[in-house]
């Protein structure tokens, strides 16, 4: 993985709001809650406790923890009221930059992920269920050592399948001044990544135009000594450059963000050193767990921390599936479009709502002949408002040019009786047609 760009809490990407997907309140279809207490926990390794260890193998069955990572079923003395008689304890004293031998949790029945999101590799199914479009993850942290003075002590964990593919990140560190949250994802820059040709993907993965990871300080300076909670609550929306992820600490929304769907879109270094531009290779994860990981150099990297660390506890996470306002938007067109230029051209297209529907559609035929699209997958759509009060409906995936292979952008706004409705299309291959409508119907509400 790329080395992370550090930026300013301030320039957080945008909210739910302004995506326009806000959600109702959730009824989980699937959930695990975890309070490491007895019976079901007794003290000593987690690993083969109540379903947890490493990587998942075939049929969801866990490999072994790596015994020389410092973590235990502990007994509580001094730990806040609310960790109860055990919680998990781990720490970096042992670091490695593996991910299949770190601790996974059990697995969901329900996986969480976007419609065309891989739940397997290599023939190996991670997870599975019923696909939900929402996650969950919520536990409560305090440091396992509040008095001592910790030696860059740190975990992550993330939402992941059960075999590392990670699709968000937090990050506690405990330092003498207090206890910190971080927060990671991944964003697309423009000219955005396409699917369509190795080219058009690439666009998605360009160090020099930002394509990168970014890191936010969400909290620092908690006391050692209390509970504290942090929580991401991810919203999955089919197509790239769109899944929300809020995080709270202590109960406050402290950051939007989003997921890490992009860097298996287009970065090659999660797709076996090549990326095509192909939908059916490069799409984002599914997760149904959660991988606490200590990663960094190998061995024994942090001495001091040994039996020391984070104490966890009141782990739950759950997969549902949610209604958003979005969903009750949709958008219509069957249309004659003028460029203004003398080219005129016949716009048709049909989307009800944000997430992938089987009758979404979007076709161009040109007066000239010479382009003939046809959308084969709409992967994402947002309906937003103009400045001048109008209603646009942007529209991506891909489809065939001419019966080549391309990835589409297309944007259809209705301005209402005041103004004429506005079309535009742009094509991976280069093809661009703007203009206004003529005749016909262009309706977006």
């Amino acid at each position: 993985m790329r080395f992370k760009r550090s930026v300013s809490i301030g320039l957080a990407v945008a909210g739910a709001s302004a995506l326009g997907i806000a959600t109702s309140t959730p009824a989980w279809a699937d959930s695990r809650s975890i309070n490491f207490e007895a019976p079901t926990y007794h003290t000593g390794s987690i690993d083969g406790q109540d379903g947890w260890g490493g990587q998942d193998g075939p049929g969801n069955t866990q490999g072994p923890i790596n015994p020389l990572i410092d973590q235990a079923v502990v007994m509580n003395s001094g730990a806040p009221a609310s960790f109860g008689q055990q919680s998990w304890r781990i720490s970096n004293f042992y670091t490695s930059g593996s991910f299949g031998d770190m601790p996974f949790s059990p697995n969901l029945v329900n996986e969480a992920g976007e419609k065309h999101a891989f739940n397997s590799f290599a023939g190996v199914q991670y997870s599975g269920g019923v696909r939900q479009n929402h996650f969950d993850m919520r536990l409560s942290f305090t440091s396992a050592d509040p008095t001592g003075l910790e030696s860059d002590s740190y975990v992550s964990m993330s939402p992941d399948r059960g075999d590392g593919a990670r699709m968000s990140y937090i990050r506690l560190e405990d330092h003498p001044a207090g206890l910190s949250v971080f927060f990671d994802d991944y964003q697309d820059h423009a000219p955005f990544g396409a699917y369509g040709t190795p080219i058009t993907a690439a666009n998605g993965c360009n160090v020099a135009q930002g394509d990168d990871f970014y890191e936010y300080q969400v909290a620092s300076g908690l006391a050692r000594d209390k509970a504290h909670t942090v929580r991401l609550s991810i919203d999955f929306l089919d197509g790239p450059r769109n899944d929300v992820v809020k995080v709270y600490v202590d109960g406050d929304l402290v950051h939007t963000g989003t997921t890490w769907e992009d860097y298996y879109r287009w970065c090659p270094e999660s797709n076996q050193g090549v990326v095509l531009g192909d939908p059916n290779r490069e799409q984002s994860r599914t997760v149904d767990q959660v991988l606490f990981r200590v990663g960094g150099g190998q061995g024994t990297t942090h001495p001091q921390n040994l039996g020391k660390g984070f104490l966890i506890d009141n782990l739950s996470y759950a997969s549902s599936q949610v209604e958003r306002e979005c969903d009750n938007h949709h958008g219509d067109g069957d249309a004659d479009v003028d460029n203004g230029s003398g080219q005129h051209g016949h716009a048709k297209f049909h989307k009800d709502g944000c997430t992938s529907q089987g009758d979404d559609n979007a076709q161009f035929d040109d007066d000239q002949g010479t382009h003939h699209f046809q959308s084969t997958s709409v992967e994402s759509a947002d309906f937003t408002t103009t400045a001048s009060g109008g209603n646009m409906l942007t529209m991506s995936g891909f489809g065939l040019d001419n019966g080549n292979q391309v990835g589409f952008t297309m944007v259809a706004v209705d301005n209402g009786a005041l103004l004429p409705a506005t079309y535009s299309l742009v094509l991976t291959d280069g093809y661009t047609f703007a203009g206004t409508v003529v005749s016909g119907l262009l309706s977006v509400a």
